[in-house]
């Protein structure tokens, strides 16, 4: 019985230590460490690269977005990488090229990793900012993010993701936009050390010289600011750069989408697990480990707290939290059926990440990579 209230009181521990003590610690540091930085508007050759993969319904849109933004032309190129489309994505893009967009068509299906590496191949800016065929911009995004590089520093800038509501019936955009909005505020804590330890596909920069080509299953915006990192540059985090984007609208496709994510971003660590060292990287292998390891085996922690609690189901408090977890299971289970409330999807942010996580973890270890994945939008 020592054993299991100890392993009890270990599973309850780390989802505290995630949730809880990591933010506070983080919120401490931010004040203790921060860095004073220089911002101020600057204009560098900047090269719009824009992934794309069967996004005939999005593509025009996207491209109307960008050459609306605000930024000097001349410094601006916008080169748009399919991989291997085979419906009109293409022929929308070749509509625009009178106006200066550039295709770079890949045959075969290579990947978002790859693609990017090929066109950061015949990117001339000296800023790269990555972005999706379905993600929009603020007309001020590239002025913001372009304004960190005013510090020589600042090596990478990671943007905010909003998400918005698909339709009527989506059950699920609040719940990704609280999960975001922890997300969004632990960058913000992170961006005053200069240590942004991930970013956003849909809007995220670096400097061309700091690029270095990814094997085609590395997750990039996870891996590449961790690259910068490594290099002794700043990875910061700019809020006003803002990219807008629908949520899957249903459950089960943005657990799909996350758990993706996730197992991309455990193979990613994987690669750079010289971060991991405290000895050489001691401020930031305690990022990854707090914002990400400890993270991800959530799901194996709250399973643990259950069983543990069947065991010990006549001893208080016991007791009372195998009800309470078993309670939440119930209410997300029953949420499919019961009208939309801010508490429950709260309930369902959590359970979605847990799930995904735990899909991750079992795919992880079996050795899974994911290279490609079809698009999957709302016809």
């Amino acid at each position: 019985m020592i054993i299991i209230k100890a392993a009890f009181w270990f599973f309850l521990i780390t989802i505290v230590y995630t949730f809880i003590v990591y933010p506070i610690v983080l919120l401490l540091a931010s004040f203790i460490f921060r860095k004073s930085r220089q911002k101020s508007p600057f204009y560098p050759t900047v090269t719009l690269v824009i992934s794309a993969y069967n996004e005939e319904l999005h593509i025009r849109d996207k491209l109307k977005n960008t050459l609306d933004l605000k930024y000097p032309k001349e410094k601006l190129e916008i080169i748009v990488a399919s991989d291997g489309s085979n419906d009109h994505t293409d022929d929308i893009v070749r509509d625009f090229q009178t106006s200066g967009i550039k295709l770079l068509r890949i045959e075969g299906r290579v990947g978002k990793t790859e693609i990017q590496n090929r066109a950061v191949g015949m990117a001339s800016g000296d800023i790269l900012i990555f972005s999706d065929a379905e993600s929009l911009y603020d007309k001020d995004s590239l002025l913001h993010i372009t304004s960190n590089f005013s510090d020589q520093r600042v090596g990478a800038v990671a943007g905010k993701c909003v998400y918005v509501k698909m339709n009527s019936n989506d059950k699920m955009t609040l719940a990704t936009q609280l999960y975001w909005k922890f997300e969004t505020q632990l960058k913000m804590w992170e961006s005053e050390i200069g240590t942004v330890t991930g970013a956003s596909g849909l809007i995220y920069a670096i400097r061309k010289s700091l690029y270095l080509n990814l094997p085609p299953e590395i997750i990039s915006d996870l891996v590449t600011p961790l690259l910068v990192l490594r290099s002794g540059n700043l990875v910061v985090y700019e809020p006003k750069a803002i990219a807008y984007e629908k949520t899957s609208g249903k459950f089960k496709k943005e657990m799909q989408m996350r758990s993706r994510v996730i197992l991309r971003g455990m193979n990613g660590l994987k690669y750079v697990s010289d971060l991991l060292n405290p000895i050489n990287h001691p401020w930031i292998s305690f990022q990854l480990f707090s914002h990400k390891i400890v993270r991800w085996i959530t799901p194996i922690s709250l399973i643990g707290i259950i069983i543990c609690s069947m065991f010990l189901i006549f001893t208080r408090p016991y007791t009372d939290l195998l009800l309470f977890s078993l309670a939440f299971i119930v209410i997300c289970i029953s949420f499919f059926k019961s009208k939309k409330t801010y508490i429950i999807d709260v309930l369902m942010s959590v359970f979605a990440s847990a799930c995904a996580s735990a899909i991750s973890i079992y795919r992880f270890f079996k050795g899974t990579k994911i290279v490609v994945w079809d698009t999957d939008r709302e016809k």
